[in-house]
Formats: C-alpha cells, structure tokens, sequence
C-alpha cells in the first residue's frame, strides 16, 4: 500500500476516533498519522469540519479540550457555512454545554473569536438565541466583553440577537439580555444595549417588547 493512501485511512481512523470521544484511542490514532499537516488543516471532505467540530458535534468536552490546548487556531476555524466550532456548540442542546463551557475556558483566545459571523452573518449568539439554547445564551453572554456589539450585531438578514429574541418571544432570553444591559463586563465597563441598528429595527424591536411584557 502506498505512503498516500495508507495516510488518507489513518486519516479516516482519527476523524473516527474524534466521533467515539475516547482521548486515549484518539491520541494514539493521531499518533499513527504520518502527516505532517497541521491537526487544524486536517477536514472532512465534505463539509469541510474539522476535529474539533466534529467533537463538538458528538459532545467530547476533554476531547475538545485536549484539540484547543494542541492547537488554539482549531477554535477559529470555519467549515463549508462558514461555522466555527463555536457556533455549532452554541447550538447544542442542554446535555452537550459542556463542550462550549470547554471551549471558553482556553487561555489566550483569539480577539473577537466569539464574534465570529458564519456564511449567513450569524454570531454564536445568534444561533444560541435562533435555536432557542437559553442556557447557551446565558454562558456566551458570561464570556463576552463586547457586550452592546454582541446584543445589537445584525446577521445578513438584518437582524441582531436581541431582535431574534423579542421576534420569538422569548421572554427570558430578552430579560436576560436587557437586565444584563445594566451591568457591567468582565473588565469593569459599563454595559449597555447600544443598538447601533437602523431605526426601523429599533422601532420593530420596542413594538415587539410592548406586545411580549404587555
């Protein structure tokens, strides 16, 4: 068998191991790849994942830690949407938060990595709120020193976190997020809703607060 193909199977068995989260298996699958490719260069063929997202997928928080602490630039990567690891563990559902709780603790994250837009303009926090994942809301918004851009930041459709959220009515993501508008960030400035949006999606925006609190 020759040296490419052999690497392209030992390839195929690491991605395997990534989605059964054994870190042992996995760590001696990635030990038998004789690539020298970078762990953040290697993807499916398809979607163009990474391992960390599918990690993330198949909810292997100490897997995932053990990718970001190999290689940092994993937690940046985007695949075929446009979507970092981060945006697919914001859309987990409540059994696998530990892997996004897992991927905010690395030291050392790249600057507005939790800003990241995917190919429709999404933030992590837009999918959190789209997808209805108020505990993932909760711990994106506990980690995000850029509040009022985070709240307010809208997608290619026009539409910031905030207005998703009253969209939906969800009342407790929306007296999350405005309560949280009043205190201040992990550096110690004050935080507040600065909806740099156009009128008319501010307006929208109180029309739906009159009829979700009235």
């Amino acid at each position: 068998m020759d040296t490419g193909r052999n690497d392209h199977l030992m390839k195929l068995e690491v991605f395997k191991a990534a989605k059964k989260g054994c870190l042992e298996d996995f760590e001696a699958k990635l030990a038998q790849l004789n690539s020298q490719e970078p762990i953040h260069l290697l993807r499916t063929s398809h979607r163009k994942d990474t391992l960390l997202h599918i990690v993330v997928v198949f909810g292997h928080d100490q897997l995932a830690n053990f990718l970001v602490g190999k290689s940092p630039d994993l937690i940046t990567c985007k695949n075929f949407i446009g979507d970092t690891p981060l945006h697919v563990a914001a859309r987990a559902r409540a059994r696998k938060l530990s892997v996004l709780e897992s991927l905010l603790t690395m030291k050392d994250p790249p600057i507005d990595y939790l800003l990241a837009e995917n190919n429709d303009g999404n933030t992590p926090l837009h999918e959190a709120v789209i997808h209805k994942r108020d505990r993932a809301v909760e711990i994106l918004l506990g980690k995000i020193q850029d509040y009022s851009n985070a709240v307010s930041k809208v997608n290619k459709k026009g539409k910031s976190p905030l207005y998703l959220a009253v969209e939906a009515k969800n009342a407790k993501i929306v007296h999350y997020i405005l309560n949280r508008s009043c205190g201040t960030s992990q550096n110690g400035t004050s935080k507040h809703v600065n909806a740099n949006v156009s009128v008319p999606h501010a307006a929208i925006i109180g029309i739906y607060l009159c009829t979700l609190f009235k």
